[in-house]
């Protein structure tokens, strides 16, 4: 996705012995701040003419104002800086004419205007706010901090005050401060679209994704069809997986602005994660074509090229995007993955200089010290690659929201809510689902690798990692937080049932190919099973199991795109969040019918023996035999998870006890697992 920054509606503009300010990042109405002027200038000409109509200097000043507010800001900063050369002394001359500066995108102007003016008058809060918002325009949003802090201290209750010192914040990278300022500034006036926005991108960057959801569409509320918002809006979607309905976001922009390269790159990321890589093709294409120098749409076709398979032009786009903006920290992430060899000394120097630097968000650190790991341990270094892990974990959990309190909950309360009988009670027709297989797990377990091999079957249409059967349920039932449905399913009606599974075949279209089998990998849907065995009995479900070490280090070394897995930056979490995710596979063992038994592909086992357990699995999902399922790797097809690239290789033992060379570096791991 390309970067969002945060928004407000205008720049917090303080007019002179007024006491009415507005904020801006971004334009929603461009000639607000001239238009919302007209209160304070009208005041203004009448305290100059109610004090000395006759005096030379009001007089001129107040035919500058009311140029200024007629839009003539020319003539206007004409008539600022004549009388200011004869009057050089004049705090209020120079703060008209930094305003005139700021609305006319001379930003660095108006810093210098506002700072002399501050000489002279240095407890003049409305200054302080006017000097804030121009260094937020130069990009110095840490001095503009300091300064909004300062003004703070003369308007503790100003809404536009509270809301740019949140865009400051944000932009500093400190999203649970700005995200209290921006609480704060809604406790005043709740109408602010742009606040809203800028609430749901803070809570986004916290792995919150439900209530960005929520939040964004309190500022659509305020302001339909608006870009930004729309913007924001597809961004978060695509982080819930519902990268449908973000495309649909981004078409609506494209409307707004069809030459936008941002947004058609956006879109192609979109129109990839719903599987149309043609379309998501011809968006990036657009993309570049309208910027030729935009990094983030290299990046993005990138990743359609690693995608599809073809590493050659995939590092090809991902070093363009490193050329034009050397801080792309997530294109060496991505070269690292492309296979072993790939960064060379030079690379690994570049990587370090990004970790190095203090101006790089966190999450540019993370997939830095992400991508040096991954180079150092193909080079045989594991305790140095460690370390780089750590470091990048500890950059991805310092700035996200978990509990891990909500996800033990909700296993548990799944494990209570689908007993035995439960499942009995409420299962549907024996023959439901049979096209159906569901391919579940941790991730890092082999799921990629098991539907590859089953996509290799001429009967098998491989879906991928598919959102639509959390999307069903969150359709019809209410989520606590998100995510547990367990209080909602205990009393739903059977319609409400029907309709979830009635839902989650329209979207993936089984039963239009009669004779193919289907399969949905979303290594998640393990905490699913009971449902799925209530709705579709028929359907075949292959769990992938792998060492838990192995798994559990897999995923640590590893940085997800969306944020979904905020129980993996921690080696302690991880591996209570593995010890959950046992016990329930565990009790659906034991309540699951026999008829729906799942059949445990262990990935050790596939290595040691890949025919005799292809076998087996092509006979659980009721296939017969092919050859071709051996050559899972020659079988041509996008795949769009972290095991791009190895599943296009023949099985390879690599991958077994490879946490053993990482020593006592993952002992808090090992004791969470109670393996050590």
């Amino acid at each position: 996705m390309s970067p969002v920054t945060c928004w407000c509606e205008t720049d917090a503009i303080v007019i002179p012995h007024c006491d009415v300010h507005h904020t801006q990042v971004g334009h929603l109405h461009p000639c607000r701040a001239q238009t919302q002027s007209a209160y304070f200038v009208l005041a203004f000409l009448l305290r100059l003419l109610l004090i000395d109509s006759q005096d030379q200097y009001q007089q001129a000043l107040a035919h500058a104002v009311s140029l200024h507010q007629s839009g003539q800001l020319t003539a206007a900063t004409d008539q600022y800086q004549q009388l200011l050369v004869r009057y050089p002394d004049s705090a209020e001359l120079m703060q008209y004419l930094g305003i005139a500066c700021l609305q006319t995108g001379k930003a660095g102007a108006a810093v210098n205007l506002f700072r002399s003016a501050l000489q002279r008058e240095p407890h003049d809060g409305g200054l302080l706010m006017n000097l804030g918002t121009a260094l937020q325009q130069t990009g110095e949003n840490a001095a503009a901090a300091t300064v909004l802090k300062q003004a703070l201290g003369y308007f503790p209750e100003h809404p536009a005050l509270l809301a740019n010192l949140g865009n400051c914040l944000l932009q500093l990278g400190e999203p649970v401060s700005a995200l209290q300022h921006y609480q704060q500034s809604l406790h005043l006036n709740e109408h602010q679209p742009e606040v809203w926005r800028n609430v749901a991108l803070c809570l986004l960057q916290r792995a919150r994704v439900s209530e960005a959801l929520d939040a964004i569409r309190r500022a659509e509320a305020l302001a339909p069809g608006h870009p930004a918002i729309l913007v924001a809006k597809g961004t978060i979607l695509m982080e819930a997986m519902v990268p449908a309905e973000a495309a649909e976001c981004f078409r609506q922009v494209l409307q707004q602005q069809p030459r936008a390269a941002e947004i058609w790159c956006n879109l192609g990321n979109a129109l990839k994660r719903c599987h149309d890589m043609t379309g998501a093709f011809g968006a990036l294409e657009k993309s570049l074509a309208g910027a030729p120098d935009y990094a983030e749409a290299h990046y993005s076709m990138g990743v359609w090229y690693e995608e599809s398979g073809d590493a050659v032009q995939a590092e090809k786009h991902f070093r363009q995007a490193l050329a034009l903006d050397p801080y792309c920290a997530r294109a060496w992430r991505s070269i690292s993955h492309l296979g072993k060899g790939r960064c060379s000394a030079e690379d690994v120097g570049r990587m370090q200089m990004i970790l190095e630097a203090e101006s790089v968000s966190p999450l540019q650190r993370a997939e830095a010290a992400f991508a040096l790991g991954k180079a150092l341990e193909d080079g045989g270094d594991y305790s140095a690659a460690m370390d780089c892990y750590l470091q990048a974990n500890r950059c991805v959990r310092d700035n996200i929201d978990y509990d891990p309190g909500a996800d033990a909950t909700l296993m548990t309360g799944l494990a209570t809510c689908f007993s035995a009988e439960f499942i009995a009670r409420n299962q549907r027709e024996a023959m439901a689902g049979e096209g159906l297989i569901f391919i579940v797990g941790m991730p890092r377990s082999g799921t990629t690798l098991a539907e590859q091999i089953l996509a290799s079957h001429p009967q098998v249409s491989a879906g991928g990692e598919r959102s639509d059967f959390p999307l069903a349920i969150a359709a019809e039932l209410p989520m606590l937080g998100g995510a547990d449905y367990t209080a909602a399913v205990a009393t739903a009606e059977p319609g409400q049932l029907n309709q979830i599974a009635r839902r989650y075949l329209m979207a993936v279209g089984e039963g239009q190919q009669p004779n193919q089998r289907h399969t949905d990998k979303l290594p998640m849907n393990f905490l699913n099973l009971g449902l799925i065995s209530i709705l579709f009995p028929a359907a075949r479900v292959i769990h992938c199991r792998r060492h838990p070490v192995d798994t559990c280090l897999s995923v640590f070394r590893h940085h997800f795109a969306a944020h979904g897995h905020t129980y993996a930056y921690d080696l302690q979490e991880l591996g209570a969040y593995y010890r959950h995710y046992e016990r329930l596979m565990e009790h659906w063992r034991r309540v699951i019918p026999p008829e729906s038994a799942f059949f445990e592909l262990v990935y050790e086992d596939l290595i040691n023996d890949q025919e005799g357990i292809t076998r087996q699995l092509l006979a659980h999902c009721g296939l017969p035999w092919d050859d071709q399922c051996l050559q899972f790797h020659q079988t041509a097809r996008p795949v769009a998870t972290l095991s791009a690239s190895q599943v296009r290789q023949p099985v390879y033992r690599d991958a077994i006890d490879r946490w053993k060379l990482y020593g006592d570096s993952i002992a808090p791991l090992l004791r969470a697992l109670d393996q050590g």
